[in-house]
């Protein structure tokens, strides 16, 4: 006899698409993380295993956090959340590289000190990007 999954709710991904929801767990940031198949597909054998439904709730919290993805606290493994965060196109080293961009005018006006004050960045990559944008160097404590 095969083993039935007990189908807990359905929840709609980021598209809108239902899904069969299996697994709900807890996550302290005010949403579950939900787990389950897309509505109406065959399981099991050859029809796939249980995934991440992308909901927006969770798709808002990855997206919050593109620029310290390190932080990410979700009831999955790391690999469950690169496949999100790919899902989404958040890209650490793009989205970084464009966050420094959009501050070099900051960066190049301010000491490297006020500047890493403000927006909560080390001394040394302040002062590598500021050596990528040719800026003029300036000591720590300026």
């Amino acid at each position: 006899m095969a083993r039935r999954a007990t189908i807990i709710g359905q929840a709609e991904d980021i598209s809108g698409e239902a899904w069969d929801v299996r697994e709900s767990r807890p996550t302290p940031h005010g949403f579950a993380v939900l787990l389950g198949w897309p509505h109406s597909t065959q399981r099991g054998q050859g029809g796939g295993g249980v995934r991440v439904i992308l909901t927006p709730n969770l798709a808002d919290y990855l997206a919050a956090h593109c620029h310290h993805p390190v932080g990410i606290d979700l009831p999955l493994s790391r690999n469950a959340v690169k496949r999100l965060r790919k899902m989404l196109d958040l890209d650490w080293t793009l989205d970084n590289e464009q966050w420094w961009h959009d501050h070099k005018a900051d960066l190049l006006a301010s000491t490297l000190a006020d500047f890493c004050e403000r927006h909560g960045k080390s001394l040394g990559a302040a002062s590598q990007w500021r050596a990528v944008f040719g800026g003029k160097r300036y000591s720590h404590s300026k």
